[in-house]
């Protein structure tokens, strides 16, 4: 079991942006993404994004073929607005495209209060899907269309594995105390 406790705790994504570089995320919408040091929750960076004209519209990361149906995951991210940005609610978005059905928009996470150009929110929440996908879409969205904001510490980890993943031993560890 505590094997089963040790993989279900990998980190599947992690972005810093501490590189200088995008780290794979991309803009929804016509938006700006640039990493900047301005402001970080930790280290000297964050991702900035800007020029956005409806809610919808921000950063995205691709997560196809990263993520197990049926496993458990723990998404969080730091968020703040762009100084002079009024306050302003922000959440993490899953576009999941199920095979051959429509596109299904799940939220994982949402500020609990407005977000503020004064202090950093860690947004986080649990996500699992069932079913086969073509499509896993993850952005970073604001109740207000216009507003500017950062994210910084961003991570998805596998907290539980899918029910079946308890077959697979992916260990390379076995006992079945058998032999004397």
């Amino acid at each position: 079991v505590w094997c089963a406790a040790l993989i279900a705790q990998t980190a599947v994504v992690q972005s810093d942006f501490e590189d200088n570089s995008l780290q794979g995320w991309i803009p929804r919408g016509g938006v700006t993404l640039a990493v900047t040091d301005e402001s970080a929750a930790s280290g000297t960076r964050s991702l900035k994004t800007t020029g956005r004209t409806l809610g919808f519209h921000g950063p995205s990361l691709s997560l196809d073929g990263k993520l197990v149906k049926g496993a458990t995951y723990r998404v969080s991210a730091a968020v703040r607005l762009v100084i002079g940005q009024p306050a302003s609610p922000v959440k993490i978005t899953m576009q999941r495209t199920p095979v051959g059905e429509a596109q299904q928009f799940d939220q994982i996470a949402a500020s609990t209060s407005d977000v503020t150009d004064s202090a950093w929110v860690t947004l986080q929440g649990q996500y699992t899907f069932a079913g086969d996908v073509s499509g896993l879409l993850l952005y970073v969205e604001s109740g207000n269309a216009t507003a500017s904001y950062l994210v910084d510490d961003f991570s998805v980890v596998m907290t539980s594995p899918a029910p079946d993943a308890g077959q697979q031993d992916n260990s390379g560890i076995k006992s079945d105390f058998e032999t004397n």
